[in-house]
């Protein structure tokens, strides 16, 4: 095995499963269907970590995605209210004005 580029903590983790095979089953850790049954073992489980880190990133976005939607709701359901407390003040307006001035034509306004 290349032990070049491998870090001190790898090393010494590979270093003590071999000691461990070696002590157990005597097992030789040059044979090539091992090392591939290991490296291919090593990539399914890198696999299944990007799929489960996709899948909180996923998550995430819904939640944000909903916050996002509720925010725009509010947002909405203000300027709404905004309006008809204006239309409210307006009509109110209007009345008041029709009773002092008597003049029907402000009623209908306040009407519309």
């Amino acid at each position: 095995m290349e032990t070049d580029n491998l870090a001190c903590d790898t090393f010494e983790a590979q270093r003590l499963v071999c000691d461990h095979v070696h002590g157990i089953q005597n097992i030789n850790m040059k044979n090539k269907q091992l090392l591939s049954s290991c490296s291919n073992a090593r990539h399914k489980y890198h696999a299944f970590l990007d799929q489960k880190k996709e899948q909180a990133k996923a998550a995430s976005a819904g939640k944000r995605k909903a916050v996002n939607d509720e925010v725009h709701q509010l947002k909405k359901r203000k300027k709404d209210l905004v309006t008809q407390e204006s239309l409210l003040t307006s009509a109110d307006e209007y009345a008041d004005k029709a009773e002092k001035e008597h003049n029907a034509t402000f009623i209908a306004k306040s009407n519309a």
